[in-house]
């Protein structure tokens, strides 16, 4: 599993961003961010994300687009 100083939750991602929770987490459960997945556990039915905190980091800074083509 990836140490957690290089990933981060939707919570933090929001607040970086200052952008609502749930449109962050819509978003990333259809993958359309740089930073940030979905991935969804059929055995429980829930979701689960992942955030890169340097992807998220440059995506703040301008320096990567934050949506994917």
């Amino acid at each position: 599993m990836a140490s957690r100083k290089f990933i981060t939750t939707i919570e933090v991602a929001s607040k970086e961003l200052e952008w609502e929770k749930q449109a962050l987490m819509a978003a990333a459960r259809q993958n359309k961010l740089t930073f940030a997945t979905g991935v969804y556990n059929p055995d429980k039915d829930s979701w689960r994300y992942y955030v890169d905190v340097n992807t998220l980091n440059k995506c703040v800074k301008g320096e990567k687009e934050l949506f994917r083509a």
